[in-house]
């Protein structure tokens, strides 16, 4: 028998014993031109998982009579397990064990297994390959699918709102992907004008109630637990909808005992407690009162929340506020004289 083989070494801690029965070993194989005769081995390849304790497990490779001689690079994989076609003689017990302190992969490739020479020839002659190599071996870690999430329309008008995971649709070797067998890291968040939208640990997003309108994409990855390299990515998306809403308070400097021609000045601030810009805030103070009712003027900004500088006026003091900002409070104030006749109607 003629024997080619290569092998590749383990990094030291790498365990292999995650993918027990989803993941197998593969190679590439070439070879030119075949010189022999007669009949070749129908399992000619030999698979061989080396721990650092000495024990191994061994997996024949059967591909049939006649597959030699190939045109270009072919691959060829064996599945890592203990069942049928796979790692069935050696340390079977201990496939797990072997696994997890792996040291070294080695596959050999038998040419001319019961081959007779004919004469003048060797057995070596018989089984001789002008070029013949063992390329890339590797190893093939279980599928891992991240798909695209489109979470539609969020009303925030109620509350923050958090979505459904973004694992619900993902896969690790065709089974749900989790927490606990895969690692999820977000990309980066996106940038609403103002409040956030950030991805929980378990795959949710959180939409913050101010968050600014408009459609966001979020992209996320996930990696099989304990095999980094072993990942997919895909986009989350949400729309958000615009849910403009005010707030107005209305305070007076004297809610005591007035007399009559007493002047009372009323403080109103409005409160942009929506997700969009509300343009052109004016307010009409319908006032129980018997004399003229108040006339909300002299507007300025009071609290600019972040971010700052989106609230503006552009003419001042005309008791019409030009821009408020989500988050930004914006006050007026007004004036009542008090009327004989609204002191008699308290009485």
């Amino acid at each position: 028998m003629y024997f080619e083989s290569g092998a590749i070494s383990v990094p030291a801690g790498f365990d292999l014993s995650i993918l027990n029965g989803s993941g197998s070993i593969q190679w590439e194989m070439i070879n030119s031109t075949y010189n022999g005769g007669g009949g070749q081995n129908s399992a000619p390849f030999r698979v061989l998982l080396v721990g650092n304790g000495g024990q191994s497990v061994q997996a024949d490779l059967a591909v049939g009579a006649g597959f030699f001689p190939m045109s270009g690079w072919q691959s060829f994989s064996v599945p890592l397990t203990t069942a049928a076609g796979g790692f069935t003689a050696g340390n079977v017990a201990n496939f797990d064990d072997i696994l997890a302190n792996l040291e070294r992969i080695e596959i050999s490739v038998e040419f001319g297994s019961g081959r007779q020479a004919t004469a003048g020839q060797t057995i070596a002659q018989c089984a001789t390959y002008e070029y013949f190599a063992i390329n890339g071996i590797g190893l093939i870690p279980p599928s891992i699918l991240a798909q695209n999430n489109n979470f539609g329309t969020i009303d925030t008008s109620g509350g923050n709102v958090t979505t459904a995971s973004v694992l619900g649709n993902d896969t690790l070797n065709a089974a749900q992907a989790t927490t606990s067998n895969v690692t999820l890291t977000p990309g980066t968040a996106p940038t609403p004008g103002i409040g956030s939208i950030s991805m929980n640990a378990d795959g949710t997003i959180t939409i913050s109630d101010d968050a600014s309108p408009g459609t966001y994409n979020y992209s996320y990855e996930i990696c099989q637990t304990g095999i980094p390299n072993n990942c997919s990515t895909a986009t989350a998306t949400v729309n958000v909808l615009s849910n403009p809403q005010l707030a107005m308070t209305k305070t007076a400097d004297d809610d005591e005992l007035v007399t009559v021609g007493q002047v009372v000045t009323y403080t109103y601030r409005v409160t942009n407690t929506g997700n969009e810009i509300v343009r052109d805030v004016a307010i009409n103070d319908v006032h129980n009162g018997s004399g003229p009712a108040p006339t909300p003027a002299d507007e300025t900004l009071f609290t600019d929340a972040a971010p700052t500088g989106d609230s503006t006026d552009g003419v001042a003091d005309n008791g019409t506020w030009s821009v408020l900002g989500p988050g930004d409070v914006v006050e007026f104030t007004g004036t009542y004289t008090v009327t004989q006749t609204d002191i008699d109607n308290l009485q």
